[in-house]
């Protein structure tokens, strides 16, 4: 595929992405989607294909760009703590660039799934298998184990921090109506919400007494 290829399938998942986030998969149209993209439909069929084939494409695109992400980042890093922060960092820096997919995945999870292809899955599969690397470091250093099922372990971290960002719009009015007397309870950044979580979860492991 061309440099210019690319840069137009580029502009179109981006495109689809922020009308299947604010819309769902029933309410988006590809007339819409191809007119925000500056593209005609013939060229989203031509580079992606239908409807379903872009929603697809979306979903694969960011989990794709997550797990092989996160398997250099945990890679790089060479302690049991070191790794678990850059595991939690490393999703909240993706939700951050990728806005749109905090909404499609909860509307993914309201749904059961049904529209996770294979493709998906798979990837979802390397991200348990990073995570279950993480676990075995941590017992190699001498930790115990609060839990050993890493598929918990991930559902921690994406259930925490999937609902924190989709609900920021929520505690911005909470703060602007002084629901609480200290509005910096509520005005909190991704990022910081990422170092508490991730702080608090590693505080969950605690070292084996020999």
């Amino acid at each position: 595929m061309s440099i210019k290829s690319e840069k137009t399938k580029a502009i179109i998942l981006k495109t689809a992405s922020a009308e299947f986030s604010a819309k769902g998969f029933d309410g988006a149209r590809m007339d819409e989607i191809a007119d925000k993209s500056k593209v005609n439909k013939a060229t989203i069929y031509y580079h992606i294909g239908g409807k379903e084939e872009l929603y697809e494409a979306v979903i694969s695109d960011v989990l794709g760009n997550y797990a092989e992400r996160l398997s250099l980042n945990v890679k790089k890093s060479r302690t049991f703590k070191s790794k678990i922060y850059s595991y939690i960092q490393t999703f909240a820096e993706i939700i951050k660039e990728h806005p749109h997919i905090a909404p499609m995945m909860l509307r993914e999870v309201a749904g059961e799934g049904n529209r996770f292809t294979d493709d998906a899955m798979s990837q979802m599969g390397e991200i348990i298998k990073i995570i279950r690397e993480i676990l075995k470091t941590a017992k190699s250093e001498g930790y115990s184990l609060p839990e050993k099922n890493p598929v918990i372990f991930h559902a921690l971290t994406i259930s925490s921090l999937l609902f924190f960002y989709s609900t920021i719009p929520v505690r911005k009015r909470a703060s602007a109506a002084g629901v609480v007397a200290d509005s910096t309870e509520l005005n909190i950044s991704l990022e910081e919400f990422a170092d508490s979580f991730a702080r608090i979860l590693y505080s969950s492991f605690h070292k084996e007494h020999s």
